[in-house]
């Protein structure tokens, strides 16, 4: 992945653009979730690279507690994907 090999802010910046575009000019069905890339991008930058390994495990927590319904489990499995590409 692209965005997690580089170090420079600005060459993350560059990228996060690509794929604000990217996920505006999309109208797939999986819409939300490019969204979601795009904001795990945005926090990454913001709050550094530890985010991700700590949101993967908020996210776990949240699923395993059972708090949740059955289809907002699966949308978060699918978060917890997402933000694990992201870890290095």
């Amino acid at each position: 992945m692209r965005f997690r090999s580089e170090n420079g802010a600005t060459a993350r910046q560059s990228i996060l653009k690509e794929t604000t575009a990217a996920a505006a000019a999309s109208d797939h069905k999986n819409k939300d979730f490019a969204k979601f890339y795009e904001i795990t991008m945005k926090r990454i930058i913001e709050k550094g690279a530890d985010f991700a390994s700590g949101e993967v495990s908020r996210l776990r927590r949240v699923v395993e507690s059972g708090s949740v319904s059955k289809s907002k489990s699966g949308e978060m499995a699918k978060r917890i994907n997402i933000v694990s590409q992201f870890v290095l």
